[in-house]
C-alpha cells in the first residue's frame, strides 16, 4: 500500500516536472504541494509533540519535520524564481532545480511520517491480536 502512494506520488511528481514549462504550471504545482505540505505539518508537529523523546518515532518525526522546512526554504526560492521570471520574461535556469528540490523534500517528509504512522496501526494490531506491547 505504502509503496503504491509513493510509486502515485513519483508519477505525478514527474508528470509535474515535465509540464512545468511555463510560469503558471509551476505555480500550479506549487500550489498543489503547498496544498499537501498544509495537510502534513500539522499532522507531523502534533504527532512529534505527543511521541516520546528519543524514541524510533520521534527521530522520524523529527526528520520529517527537518525535511518540512528545507521544504518551505524551497518554496519561498521557487516563488522568488517565479516572480523573477515574471518580471525579466526569462526563465532562472536554476528554477527546475528548486522545483525538484521542493518536491524531494515534500515527498520525503511524508515517506517519513507515513513509516511512524504505519509502524503504529501495526503496533496496535499487533497489540491487539498478539498481546504484545509497543515500543515508541
Amino acid at each position: 500500500m505504502r509503496n503504491l502512494v509513493l510509486l502515485s506520488m513519483a508519477l505525478f511528481v514527474g508528470f509535474s516536472i515535465s509540464c512545468a514549462r511555463q510560469a503558471t504550471n509551476f505555480e500550479a504545482g506549487m500550489r498543489m504541494s503547498n496544498t499537501l505540505y498544509s495537510d502534513l505539518a500539522p499532522q507531523v508537529s502534533t504527532a512529534l509533540q505527543s511521541t516520546p523523546e528519543n524514541s524510533p518515532r520521534a527521530r522520524h518525526l523529527e526528520l520529517a519535520s527537518q525535511k518540512l522546512n528545507e521544504y518551505r526554504k524551497a518554496y519561498e526560492d521557487c516563488s522568488k524564481a517565479i516572480d523573477l521570471w515574471k518580471s525579466s520574461g526569462q526563465q532562472p535556469d536554476y528554477l527546475m532545480d528548486l522545483y525538484k528540490e521542493m518536491w524531494r523534500n515534500l515527498l520525503e517528509a511524508q515517506n517519513l511520517a507515513a513509516s511512524v504512522y504505519i509502524y503504529a496501526s501495526e503496533c496496535v494490531a499487533n497489540t491487539t491480536l498478539k498481546g504484545k506491547a509497543c515500543k515508541n
